[in-house]
């Protein structure tokens, strides 16, 4: 049996099953719980929450949650919503994923669940085409989904490029600066963002998982999908959104789906935490976090308490990040141009 601590008491935990399969060497990590969760007695960021939530940890580490509605008090709020619940983005991007093959999707066996890369990544060390640190467009970009994926989420992430600007300026003012650095290791690039805003990031990953998706997972085991507690200590040392909304159900405006919702620590090995519902019915919720410093994963339910899942509902999430190689190669060449 395995344990950690909670203020002083061990609890037992599980690993989550897919990383108990790493081929990377990795140890396997642990699948938080909402059992854990009870007795850790985390706030919660959810429907019932403000637009804007700062979060200020203990150890000094901010992070923001915006929820932006239809009903949102701030236009740029309002424009996100309506980029992706009310102008159909997020059909659009679901319905490019639905047309991808399931095997076109990634297994992440440190994380757990599938999901679908896009952007820069450097080679590695064992390249025998040109030094591995050298950035290369990642080979799935050779899929003709790719260019129309990139369209939407660069619109989604101008969307909340503008949004950070007007509530969390700190972060916006640091991360152009990245941009300064080399914007062309921007993806989704210029072409794909609105001039006026736009985030620097250099790949995304989009996740999928709910009862409405049953037919895309090819049968894939719930728990395989929810991810585990992890940091990640491949991205750059800096806050990044993340971004996450709901599709299908009833109505088309989305609904609940089980093991979404995301537990977010001050540092990586636990400390003081937030639970953030990440599935709420016609809203995209974007957190703004650091994935390298904190961690953070799903929260499966064990617990005999009744949730009511929406069964014909989804959730769509965005993850955007810079790998720190794709960073160093930056700084060293800050006007060149990647060889792709």
């Amino acid at each position: 049996m395995q344990i950690f601590e909670i203020d002083g008491t061990s609890v037992p935990f599980s690993f989550h099953p897919t990383t108990l399969k790493s081929s990377k060497k990795a140890r396997p990590r642990a699948q938080l719980t909402d059992n854990h969760i009870a007795m850790l007695q985390l706030p919660i960021v959810d429907e019932s929450s403000s637009d804007i939530t700062k979060i200020t940890f203990p150890n000094g580490m901010v992070n923001y949650v915006l929820l932006a509605r239809q009903n949102s008090s701030c236009p740029s709020l309002q424009r996100l919503h309506n980029y992706i619940m009310t102008a159909k983005n997020g059909d659009k991007l679901d319905t490019i994923l639905t047309l991808l093959k399931n095997s076109r999707f990634l297994t992440d066996d440190l994380g757990g669940g599938k999901y679908v890369v896009s952007g820069y990544g450097n080679l590695g060390r064992n390249t025998k085409r040109r030094p591995p640190t050298q950035p290369c467009m990642r080979k799935s970009l050779t899929l003709p989904e790719h260019d129309a994926i990139a369209n939407v989420v660069g619109g989604i992430l101008s969307c909340v490029a503008c949004c950070v600007q007007k509530h969390c300026e700190e972060l916006y003012i640091k991360n152009q600066k990245l941009k300064q650095i080399n914007p062309n290791l921007q993806w989704p690039s210029l072409k794909h963002q609105c001039l006026e805003y736009s985030w620097m990031s250099s790949q995304f990953v989009l996740r999928r998982w709910g009862p409405g998706l049953s037919k895309c997972q090819g049968g894939t085991p719930q728990k395989n999908m929810i991810v585990s507690a992890h940091v990640d200590r491949g991205d750059l040392d800096t806050v990044m959104p993340s971004i996450y909304c709901t599709g299908g159900g009833v109505d088309g405006k989305g609904g609940r789906v089980s093991g979404t919702d995301l537990a977010l620590f001050e540092n990586e090995t636990g400390g003081a935490g937030v639970h953030i519902k990440t599935c709420i019915r016609d809203t995209v919720v974007v957190v703004m976090s650091n994935s390298r410093r904190q961690l953070h994963g799903c929260i499966l339910e064990e617990s005999n308490a009744k949730h009511h899942d929406d069964l014909s509902a989804w959730s769509t999430r965005i993850i955007s990040y810079i790998p720190n190689g794709i960073y160093h190669w930056m700084l060293q060449n800050q006007k060149s141009m990647p060889a792709i």
